[in-house]
């Protein structure tokens, strides 16, 4: 332990403490600090600069005692460990940033470079990246949303090397049918809008068009006509089902009814619409959730306010409006 001016250095080896002291003096050069570390200098660039606590990980220096231990074990555990090894080491670096000002902000960092990582992890890596857009979809008056985009075909694709003969075959009738959805999804709840207190609606985005642009439908079209059918087929193997056609502002909705499997209202809500497949609990819910003059989330000042600058768009979030469910909480309880 070291004592200088108002730093206090505290370490269980002496050479470090030694080096920072080098360091302080004009001993050693800064270049040797880790303000002269690129990776940490854009850490420090992305992230709020007046962090009440900062904690850096450079990952390269982890790299021999990750080694060393994956070279000691056996069997699957060393696998695993080699596995996780190989990923490390794309990775540059680590930084969590604490910020306490009228608010608690927790912002995490992570640089590194995804050729560096094996074939399949960057495979799963391309699946899950890229901005998502369903805080466009969701109304701002819900109460908790949440949102992610996963490319699932290109998902089943990575792990297809990894999968026996008739386990490729199942996933290559897994990525037949999913390949008329896109990777955004999300889901919401809001105030019930019929006899529950409570709807959720769930979405998932789904292509445009089919890749061959001479095809004489869209996906959506062969959704809609694949949906009800596959309930149908189930209505007929259980006789209390029903499976009802409703409209809601000039969309097709399909309703299947005394479904105990989804909760109280037995109920569930189809419908293909505006490029995404939806679900949801209550007509109402998806009629409220395909009109076009509903503000979104992405308008809210009480989401957006948390966005950090440096992530306009994330991949995914999670967000609750605890003013708005204490609100909820507060009239049920009256």
């Amino acid at each position: 332990m070291a004592v200088v001016d108002d730093t206090a250095l505290v370490s269980d080896t002496r050479s470090i403490v030694e080096r920072a002291l080098d360091l302080r003096s004009g001993g050693a050069s800064r270049e040797a600090s880790l303000a002269a570390v690129r990776s940490y200098q854009e850490a420090v660039a992305a992230l709020p600069g007046d962090a009440a606590l900062r904690l850096f990980v450079q990952s390269a220096a982890w790299n021999e005692a990750l080694a060393a231990d994956a070279a000691k074990a056996t069997g699957r555990e060393q696998r695993e460990k080699e596995q996780f090894l190989a990923i490390w080491k794309g990775i540059d670096s680590l930084c969590l940033a604490l910020q306490l000002d009228d608010r608690i902000r927790v912002q995490a960092l992570a640089l590194f470079d995804s050729q560096r990582w094996p074939d399949e992890v960057r495979a799963v890596w391309s699946a899950l990246a890229g901005p998502s857009l369903f805080a466009q979809r969701v109304p701002a008056d819900c109460l908790a949303a949440f949102a992610g985009r996963i490319d699932l075909p290109l998902l089943l694709g990575a792990v297809e090397g990894e999968a026996g003969e008739q386990e490729l075959r199942g996933l290559k009738l897994a990525k037949s049918f999913l390949s008329v959805l896109a990777a955004d999804f999300g889901g919401y709840l809001v105030e019930g809008r019929g006899e529950l207190p409570l709807d959720w609606v769930a979405a998932a985005a789904v292509q445009p068009q089919w890749k061959d642009k001479q095809a004489s439908s869209t996906p959506a079209e062969f959704l809609q006509v694949a949906l009800e059918e596959l309930l149908r087929l189930a209505a007929a193997g259980q006789p209390q089902l029903q499976v009802e056609r409703q409209e809601a502002n000039g969309r097709q909705l399909l309703v299947l009814a005394h479904a105990r499997l989804f909760g109280p209202a037995g109920r569930l809500v189809l419908a293909v619409a505006d490029d995404h497949l939806w679900a949801g609990t209550s007509p109402a819910a998806l009629e409220a959730a395909l009109a076009e003059d509903r503000e979104p989330l992405a308008a809210d000042p009480a989401f957006t306010g948390l966005l950090p600058e440096q992530l306009p768009a994330p991949s995914g979030f999670l967000f609750i409006n605890a003013a708005r469910c204490r609100a909820f909480l507060d009239a049920r309880e009256e």
